[in-house]
């Protein structure tokens, strides 16, 4: 306990190498990281227990010395600003703007009162068609966000039962093309193509302002799918050209190509292209968006930009603690001699959804053998090896060569002999690293330890 307490003091000051800061600036303020979504990553407590920031606070006062509770006393600075806010809001029987519930609970939201902002949208109730809609859709939007996309389209196709066709009042679309707009959001924030196309198409059938992005939305994932990268980035291109022009008042347009052209660009390894993608979408989203920032985290990595890179992740895990967002900052943070933070992130990128990824547990596994924990990172890495994918030649060299370090000489020949096929096709990077443990191997007789 007394460890957590120095940790996270540390971390508040920002003197850790994965702390808050870095060439970007802060993610969030020191006194509000408590409530950021990659610590609960981190910590381990739930983002969706209504009274998760409390139990957090009570446990760090409760912890023996001065860390803890200087901890607790910042996080409680934290906390009253936005309870003072929401107390002065107007009650939901005096009808209070949509806007104002919608940013209340945006604030809790990105908070990590997952749960209580939901509520707190699931609650109101407003007379006019438009201020529904608008909360209808802040609630899809934030669930979507936090990953959950079958409860926002759950709230969406919910909606849409009572929807009409007809344009709202003082507004050139209806409630209905907002919802199905929604709806194909909801399956882009997922990244679910197969369900996003069809949802897509019927947004464009409503031939209202949506018709057009929609349908070139709809036709570019086709494309993609059929291995027609450029075309399918081409159409992007219009498709963003026709969202920006086609928003009705009083809603921004939508961002959906714009995260469509950072995927696909990820996807086919044109980092560039996919930077750019992503920080037009981060600009779109007011910066809120786990695939923008770590689209941008890599490409900050790949320009050697490491303070940028821990930024961008921290600031992807603040949306969403997705596996491979955990498994890549571990890596980042191992490669760069954090070991400490970077088996904290490895085990949660196993234990959020990449355990049965071969890469993962050899993130883990690495970050554990460069900590010392020997016995360990041992048998990760056997189990890494050992995973569909585990036969790629880096993930057996990383156990090769640990079992070299460790004297496991006829373990090691095994793993040697199983890397042979592999060879004729692979870089000369791997072929050396070959060469040398075959040296090791032939220097020890070729015998065992």
């Amino acid at each position: 306990a007394a460890a957590v307490a120095r940790r996270l003091d540390a971390l508040a000051r920002g003197g850790e190498r994965w702390s808050l800061y870095a060439e970007g600036g802060p993610v969030f303020a020191p006194e509000d990281f408590f409530e950021a979504g990659w610590y609960w990553a981190a910590s381990g407590l739930s983002p969706f227990a209504t009274d998760s920031a409390e139990r957090l606070k009570k446990a760090l006062d409760a912890m023996p010395g001065d860390g803890g509770k200087q901890a607790a006393a910042r996080m409680g600075q934290a906390i009253r600003p936005l309870a003072a806010a929401l107390g002065s809001m107007p009650v939901a029987g005096e009808n209070p703007a949509a806007g104002d519930l919608v940013g209340a609970a945006e604030s809790l939201f990105y908070r990590g009162e997952r749960l209580r902002a939901d509520r707190l949208l699931g609650k109101a109730s407003f007379k006019a068609p438009a201020e529904r809609a608008t909360v209808v859709l802040a609630r899809a939007r934030l669930l979507a966000t936090g990953g959950d996309a079958a409860a926002a389209s759950a709230v969406l196709t919910t909606a849409l039962k009572g929807s009409k066709s007809a344009p709202m009042k003082d507004l050139d679309v209806s409630d209905r093309e907002l919802y199905l707009r929604g709806l194909a959001e909801a399956s882009v924030e997922a990244l679910d193509l197969a369900a996003a196309r069809p949802r897509l198409l019927a947004l464009a059938k409503e031939n209202g302002v949506c018709a057009a992005w929609a349908a070139k939305c709809a036709a570019a994932i086709l494309a993609f799918g059929e291995g027609a990268a450029d075309a399918a980035n081409a159409t992007l291109a219009e498709a963003v050209e026709a969202a920006a022009a086609a928003q009705p008042p009083n809603f921004l347009p939508s961002w959906a190509p714009l995260r469509l052209r950072a995927f696909f660009a990820l996807q086919t390894g044109d980092m560039a292209a996919a930077a750019e993608a992503a920080t037009a979408l981060l600009e779109a989203r007011g910066g809120h968006d786990f695939l923008g920032h770590y689209v941008s985290a890599l490409a900050a990595q790949a320009a050697g930009a490491a303070g940028r890179a821990d930024f961008h992740f921290q600031a992807s895990l603040a949306e969403r603690a997705v596996w491979f967002v955990l498994n890549d900052f571990a890596a980042s943070l191992d490669a760069r001699g954090a070991t400490g933070p970077a088996v904290v992130f490895a085990r949660q990128a196993v234990a959020g959804g990449g355990a049965g990824q071969a890469a993962v547990q050899d993130t883990l596994g690495m970050a554990l053998l460069h900590a010392g924990e020997i016995g360990e990172a041992l048998d990760v890495l056997r189990r890494a090896a050992a995973l569909p994918g585990g036969d790629a030649p880096a993930i057996r060299l990383d156990l090769a060569e640990a079992l070299s370090e460790n004297g496991l000489y006829e373990e090691l020949a095994g793993v040697l002999k199983a890397l042979e096929p592999a060879l004729p096709a692979a870089d000369e990077t791997v072929r050396e690293r070959v060469r040398a443990l075959r040296a090791v191997l032939a220097a020890q007789g070729g015998g065992a330890r």
